[in-house]
């Protein structure tokens, strides 16, 4: 069964009130009115229209003056093109303007698709009597009132709309600014007009567009709750279950090729390696040094030291970190030194490629009980 539009509820956040039906300032003469800021009306609240007049609203070129009182000289004088009751500035605008609320109003957009609704740039008017900004201001914001019937749950749709309204909105306007758009169900785009347009609350869909781009980014289906960041999170926590799988495998794969008796750490075997004498231990450590040929020198964090015998010596690098397995051997002393540290005679090695080996040790992080280390691990193999 198709998921039709639902009859929305409007909630208010607290604190938000239901904007007002913007009214004009009337002219009483010509019985026509012009729409202006509350920083005009309230000082100059008497006006004079000069010019045509359509549905009671300036419509067309003339001149609007503002006065503080009616028989004085005006204040305030918009001279140009007007379109519903909005002074436009010095350029003739064809498309329909209808008031929002408060100081907003809607530009309709007028090569947008009938058949995909009807799209409008939401603008505000300027409350230093400037021209309406008809293609907005700093970003754009384009509401889609979606046609009667319209699937909530059709995304593909959503995003047509969308993408027809972006270029219907680059048709009349050149700017190259952020383009924001929300969908909204059929006759329901005036509810865009409480608080902002980002904090409206009945919008079916949301994304945008950056400057100088041809697609959308973060949309989101708020009738669904299906959303690009969500799907994003999701694949990244594929991922990293992926990932963390991929570890544990390539953990009891060492395990098994090298017959690991036990992981342990270097600093466990440089604090007591008789505990583990003639047992094949593994461990990960960091390269230090080359003692001969065939002996490397490796520490962990907590310098714990190990001689590695029997590895190739062109197996490590500077900085380069491993797993090695082998026979503990007790200690030996290092050449020219009095100083002993633990070995192993080594029978295996794996080169890590993530920081701290997490392409074997990643998946330890996810068990509900610490890993033993050097303690009974046959419950992880």
């Amino acid at each position: 069964m198709r998921l039709l539009l639902p009859c929305l509820l409007l909630i208010l956040a607290p604190g938000i009130v239901l904007a007002e039906t913007v009214r004009p300032l009337i002219d009483p003469a010509g019985k026509c009115g012009v729409h202006a800021a509350p920083a005009i009306t309230k000082p100059y609240p008497h006006l004079r229209w000069s010019g045509p007049c359509r549905d009671g609203l300036a419509d067309g070129e003339g001149v609007a003056e503002f006065a503080a009182m009616a028989t004085a000289k005006p204040n305030k004088i918009w001279r140009g093109h007007f379109r519903g009751g909005y002074f436009v500035g010095d350029t003739p605008l064809a498309a329909r303007v209808e008031p929002l609320g408060r100081q907003n109003a809607f530009v309709q957009l007028p090569s947008y698709p009938a058949a995909e609704g009807s799209a409008w740039i939401h603008v505000r008017v300027r409350s230093d009597g400037g021209p309406l900004p008809r293609c907005g201001e700093g970003a754009a914001e384009i509401a889609i009132e979606a046609p009667a019937g319209l699937a909530v749950a059709d995304e593909k749709r959503l995003r047509g709309m969308m993408l027809q309204a972006a270029s219907a909105y680059r048709a009349v306007c050149s700017s190259p600014i952020v383009q924001r758009f929300a969908v909204v169900a059929a006759g329901r785009r005036a509810a865009l007009g409480i608080g902002s347009f980002g904090g409206a609350t009945e919008a079916i869909a949301r994304a945008e567009m950056l400057a100088g781009k041809d697609d959308l980014r973060d949309f989101r289906n708020i009738a669904t709750g299906e959303s690009d960041s969500s799907r994003q999170a999701q694949h990244y926590e594929d991922k990293r279950k992926e990932r963390i799988e991929e570890s544990r495998t390539a953990w009891r794969d060492f395990t098994r090729a090298n017959r690991v008796e036990l992981w342990v750490t270097p600093r466990q075997l440089e604090t007591n390696p008789f505990r583990y004498e003639g047992r094949t231990v593994a461990f990960p450590a960091r390269f230090l040094r080359m003692i001969s040929a065939n002996v490397a020198l490796v520490r962990d964090d907590r310098w714990g030291e190990v001689l590695v015998l029997g590895v190739p010596n062109d197996l490590l690098q500077d900085k380069s970190t491993a797993v090695f397995a082998g026979r503990s051997i007790g200690r030996r002393t290092l050449p020219n030194s009095r100083f002993e540290v633990s070995a192993i005679e080594a029978v295996g090695w794996r080169l890590c490629r993530r920081s701290g080996c997490g392409d074997l040790l990643e998946w330890m992080d996810e068990e509900t009980k610490p890993f033993p280390w050097g303690e009974d691990q046959s419950a992880f193999r």
